[in-house]
């Protein structure tokens, strides 16, 4: 039993029950982080009461360095330890012995499994992730974490964890991890050159083939290629911009090899063959035959269309866009014809308005019977 008062830590399945001073550690995923969904909110001020000063007034504990994000958010390194966290590290806010103590919790637990310990290293990152209990912000009812390891490329876990297992899905997971946390990091020279290298064999995929799978196409791969072009000065450099901006398009293109399984037997060939359907392995139903019939072949028209950019029940973002201006510029030829038919119908009412006028004048006129000709007013 615990009779200092300090937390204790204990991995998740390991308590039947928790208290206020037992704090559960989990494992996460980078996606797991709750950045961009935390409901917080500044206090309103007005103008000419509202102090400027250079700098927030409240301190970053002793140990920690705060980093603005590339996208705004404020996150706290540790460097001793390797700890990067959300939590607000000001004095007077989370207590940095608490936090320091989850680490090194978690760290010789991972020490003491046999299967994990010999990837700790000097240069294995720890993230953690505060989970606040429901209306009560002040107690910290679990704390998620995960390693990184920047030699493979992975993030891993004290303990199991059930996740996808192909290598590019905790890849992608890694990648996105840089993108979170882009600072105090360089940028290596390998990772750039393999990223413009994805990027030229994209844009030649995409330009030589219309069943490409990459994510963008070739007017999008044109520009990001001219992006990452100007980013070489950055190479071996601590910026976080750009560091930010290679991990994001390293992330898009490992979940497209991870989403067409590469590197396993049965992979992605292109665009609109399944990798797990046979082809024609959907049959038309008799109604939709019916509609077809009726709307002019229509219903399969468009069928056909959608099944291209809807394979294995992943949509392809080039093709989709490709759909939606085509269906543009169908709606826009409709609404053309539309209008024009329209003016023309309009136009011949006006002709026989003044054509049945000018009858009526005339017959008028010369004396004639008017009896069946329009009388104009």
């Amino acid at each position: 039993m615990n009779t200092t008062g300090e937390p204790q830590f204990v991995f998740s399945g390991h308590a039947a029950a928790l208290s206020e001073r037992i704090i559960k550690l989990v494992p996460i995923i980078p996606t797991d982080v709750k950045r961009y969904h935390r409901n917080m909110k500044m206090q309103w001020a007005e103008p000419n009461r509202f102090v400027l000063t250079p700098k927030d007034n409240k301190e970053v504990q002793r140990g920690w360095r705060d980093f603005v994000h590339p996208e705004g958010p404020r996150v706290y390194y540790h460097h001793e330890t390797r700890v990067f966290t959300d939590a607000d590290m000001r004095l007077g806010k989370m207590e940095s012995k608490r936090l320091l103590g989850m680490a090194k919790a978690l760290k010789d637990y991972a020490k003491s499994q046999s299967d994990v310990q010999a990837r700790i290293g000097d240069g294995t990152e720890l993230v953690l992730e505060l989970y606040n209990e429901k209306g009560r912000t002040s107690i910290i009812e679990s704390c998620g974490y995960y390693f990184v390891d920047h030699v493979k490329r992975v993030i891993f876990w004290a303990h199991s964890y059930t996740c996808e297992p192909h290598v590019y899905s905790l890849e992608s997971q890694y990648w996105y991890h840089c993108e979170l946390y882009p600072h105090n990091r360089y940028l290596p020279r390998q990772v750039f050159e393999e990223l413009r290298e994805i990027i030229v064999h994209a844009n030649a995929a995409t330009t030589t083939s219309d069943t490409s799978l990459a994510p963008f196409d070739g007017n999008e791969l044109a520009k990001i290629l001219d992006l990452i072009d100007r980013i070489e000065g950055s190479i071996d450099k601590m910026h976080a911009y750009s560091v930010f901006v290679v991990a994001r398009f390293m992330r898009l293109f490992t979940k497209v090899k991870y989403t067409n399984f590469c590197g396993q037997p049965a992979w992605g060939v292109d665009a609109e063959r399944s990798i797990y359907y046979k082809e024609g392995h959907e049959r038309e139903t008799l109604i939709f035959r019916l509609l077809n019939l009726i709307l002019w072949c229509g219903p399969r028209k468009h069928y056909k269309r959608i099944r291209r950019v809807w394979v294995d029940e992943i949509i392809n973002a080039p093709r989709w866009k490709d759909f939606i201006i085509q269906l543009d510029n169908e709606w826009l030829g409709f609404t053309l014809y539309s209008t024009v038919m329209l003016a023309v119908d309009l136009f011949a009412l006006q002709v026989r308005f003044w054509l049945l006028c000018y009858l009526s004048t005339k017959a008028k006129t010369i004396g004639l019977p008017r009896t069946g000709l329009y009388t104009c007013p």
